[in-house]
């Protein structure tokens, strides 16, 4: 009888590109091996940028690297 490895997330999200894998913990989003499950709500914007909430109400893009830009009020 084949049993599922634990793999640590609740939900992993594979949209197009598989080294950019939407993870999920806890309620808790992050980029697999790119960034940390910190994120709110994540959602990808386009081919380079994810939009996400942190979970004091910031919005940040993020891009494929793991890199923050956070939108000014």
């Amino acid at each position: 009888m084949y049993s599922q490895p634990d793999i640590g997330y609740d939900s992993i999200v594979f949209e197009s590109n598989p080294s950019e894998l939407i993870v999920e913990k806890e309620k808790k989003y992050g980029l697999a091996k790119i960034t940390t499950l910190k994120y709110k709500e994540l959602k990808r914007l386009n081919e380079y940028l994810f939009i996400r909430e942190l979970f004091d109400g910031r919005k940040v893009y993020v891009d494929t690297q793991g890199r923050e830009y956070f939108l000014r009020k």
